[in-house]
């Protein structure tokens, strides 16, 4: 079995209602569908997703001028090889970002092709399930005017939760007095519901600024936040300043208490990575 051709499919819809998160408006949404045609008339599907701003063209232009070329006439299973020799080829201009998102695209049909070569979904290949069912989490909180939301997105919070959902993630930056006051007005619409909150910054970090603005959110959070969402930039110059820290998780009080700790610490010179709470 060999690669015959690799085609992309760039779908976009403008939005009728605009949004913003903290990287800026989102007037349209968008994905790069990837298809990989073999000889022996197998077909396999993938996607490389356009994340917030990014437009499906840049992905679709890299598989086509820089993945495609490298790919024809090559056994689709050899999936580790031709992971490999996509990321090598662009590590040059890759790495991040785009790039990756155009060889995840081609790497999740490479897998749909070897699933249906054998006839077993592809969580077989990866080597079992070991669920059956997971949670969901809504995510959203994105703003329609800007700051001063709080309200609106409280009341969305409470959608969510009629609508059965127990965990949420909350889409922060824009400014600590408004994430502050959006945490606030989340967390007292929710008050007396087992519910699950996450924030997500959106790669607003800016070290300790951006780390600092975040436990607060947090905190302000009380028992609620469980989770942060880091997003540190793909840049090796900033990565090196941020991995000698940190980034703590909030944990669950113990039953009767509202107590909730953060551990935000510089570790010793061996610990050059991000760890949770607890790490040794």
């Amino acid at each position: 079995m060999k690669i015959a051709d690799i085609r992309t499919y760039c779908l976009s819809t403008p939005l009728e209602t605009p949004f913003a998160y903290s990287q800026g408006w989102v007037k349209a949404r968008g994905a790069t569908l990837v298809e990989v045609i073999t000889d022996s008339g197998l077909t396999g599907w993938g996607e490389s997703i356009c994340m917030g701003l990014q437009p499906p063209q840049i992905a679709a232009a890299a598989i086509e001028h820089a993945l495609k070329p490298i790919l024809i006439g090559a056994d689709p299973r050899d999936l580790e090889v031709l992971w490999h020799r996509m990321y090598h080829h662009t590590r040059d201009y890759g790495q991040k970002g785009a790039m990756m998102g155009a060889l995840s695209g081609v790497d999740i049909a490479l897998w749909d092709i070897a699933g249906k070569s054998l006839g077993v979904p592809v969580h077989r290949l990866l080597g079992g399930a070991f669920r059956t069912r997971v949670e969901a989490y809504a995510t959203g909180f994105y703003r329609i005017q800007g700051q001063g939301e709080a309200k609106r997105l409280a009341a969305e919070a409470t959608a969510h939760w009629n609508n059965g959902f127990r965990a949420m993630k909350v889409k922060l930056g824009f400014g600590i007095d408004d994430d502050l006051a959006v945490m606030q007005a989340v967390c007292d619409a929710l008050e007396g519901e087992s519910a699950t909150l996450m924030i997500d910054t959106a790669a607003q970090f800016r070290l300790h600024f951006g780390a600092r603005h975040a436990m607060r959110a947090g905190q302000r959070g009380r028992e609620r936040p469980s989770g942060l969402e880091v997003n540190i930039p793909p840049c090796p110059a900033l990565r090196h300043r941020i991995l000698p820290f940190r980034v703590a998780a909030w944990r669950r009080p113990t039953p009767g208490s509202r107590s909730r700790s953060i551990d935000w610490r510089r570790p010793s010179s061996r610990q050059g990575r991000l760890q949770p709470c607890g790490s040794p």
